[in-house]
């Protein structure tokens, strides 16, 4: 069997059968990120100043509260 397989990583991937046209979705990006939630630092003294989450902290903030 050969395949093709068409998408994106954030969107939808599908893949299709070349012999008989049978295209079906192997990933819908949207559906399986839709459950999960901002992760929240719940003692920011044990995080490094280097992590991620201090250092993109006040663009998160600014994003959530929409500025």
């Amino acid at each position: 069997m050969l395949c093709e397989i068409n998408g994106h990583w954030d969107s939808t991937v599908t893949v299709k059968n070349t012999i008989n046209g049978e295209e079906r979705v192997i990933l819908d990006a949207k559906e399986v990120s839709s459950g999960l939630r901002t992760p929240i630092v719940k003692d920011s003294k044990s995080v490094w100043p280097t992590e991620s989450a201090v250092v993109w902290g006040q663009v998160n903030q600014a994003i959530l509260n929409k500025e």
